[in-house]
């Protein structure tokens, strides 16, 4: 009998892991270069006419290099215009996906701003809403952020947290917005073993919240069940 094997990456953990085991949130230049390597990963998707659909720490891994990498391609499909089904994690979902209108690549976009709240500590606990994070009324114009945010750091999650899925910039243009100008002396959330291995025992824990898989449809991959997160 022939099989196939497919030889991957190994990743020692997850941000979401990195996150239990730091006992603290990521201070702010930490979670803006997260944000820059998962958005970069997810311009490379969007480019690829892919979208990931379940961006959140727990479909983040930490390579051996230290950088951090976009997994988890169960939920990830065609970018398509009949795009309607349910599928991801309801605390890093997008509304109009939690709605069930049509939607696109730019649940992605919302996903990531999300992502950055929770690095930094500022969304309420996991299970605190059965809805997405920060969305009272999913006919409003806007999301309400927290408070203690700098200027460029509000700009860039009004962005990323539009209302109207059709008013988020796209991933190659967000990725030259001054919030990303903050500069870090090296990539945050692990530490660095002799010979520029990470020194960290964490292995991948359980996905953070429940992902939905699509409804009704196929899933379409594109080949790679991991992209580069830089």
């Amino acid at each position: 009998d022939r099989c196939v094997n497919l030889f991957m990456e190994l990743c020692a953990g997850s941000l979401q892991s990195r996150m239990r085991d730091n006992g603290r949130p990521f201070n702010h230049e930490e979670a803006v270069e997260i944000t820059r390597q998962v958005l970069t990963a997810v311009e490379y998707l969007h480019s690829l006419e892919l979208v990931h659909r379940d961006i959140k720490p727990g479909n983040v891994l930490i390579g051996r290099d230290g950088n951090f990498k976009v997994a988890d391609f169960g939920t990830a499909t065609k970018a398509k215009d009949e795009l309607v089904a349910t599928a991801g994690t309801f605390r890093f979902m997008a509304p109009e996906v939690f709605s069930g209108e049509q939607y696109g690549q730019a649940c992605d976009i919302w996903s990531v701003g999300i992502l950055y709240l929770d690095l930094v500590n500022k969304l309420p606990p996991p299970g605190f809403v059965a809805m997405p994070s920060l969305v009272d009324d999913l006919d409003a114009s806007q999301v309400t952020l927290p408070g203690g945010l700098d200027q460029d750091t509000h700009g860039f999650l009004s962005l990323c947290l539009q209302m109207d899925q059709t008013q988020r910039p796209s991933a190659a243009t967000l990725l030259h917005h001054p919030f990303f100008h903050t500069k870090t002396e090296s990539a945050p959330g692990f530490t660095r073993a002799a010979g520029g291995a990470v020194a960290t025992s964490a292995q991948p824990g359980a996905q953070q919240g429940t992902t939905m898989p699509e409804r009704s449809g196929s899933v379409a991959s594109d080949g790679s069940d991991l992209l580069p997160g830089i």
